[in-house]
């Protein structure tokens, strides 16, 4: 299990657990302690093995995948309150594996 992001103000943590086909999942942070996990929804996480997440802003979600074959990055919108919209990010995907999501803040 790893902590792949977390959005600090709204006390949510996004959660890669690699057993069966590696799926994410959010756990919250409340009243001093976290929530059991819950797997997120399709189309975040398919038959195909999700991992290496962060979580961004304004409900947008950047992870990984090998649902093509080979990993790529994706982004996931919350579209609503329950509704994933997932794309790849194209213009940063290449013929190879692409499996770490990082940001950096100056």
């Amino acid at each position: 299990m790893a902590i792949g992001g977390c959005l600090g103000e709204q006390n949510v943590f996004f959660i890669y657990i690699p057993f069966g086909n590696g799926d994410l999942y959010t756990s919250y942070f409340r009243n001093n302690e976290f929530t059991h996990p819950k797997k997120l929804p399709y189309p975040i996480n398919q038959a195909k093995t999700s991992e290496q997440s962060i979580a961004w802003k304004d409900g947008e979600y950047f992870f990984s995948s090998d649902r093509k074959g080979t990993y790529d990055l994706y982004k996931a919108t919350l579209s609503g309150k329950k509704s994933w919209v997932v794309e790849p990010l194209e213009k940063l995907n290449s013929p190879y594996d692409e499996v770490v999501v990082r940001t950096y803040m100056d």
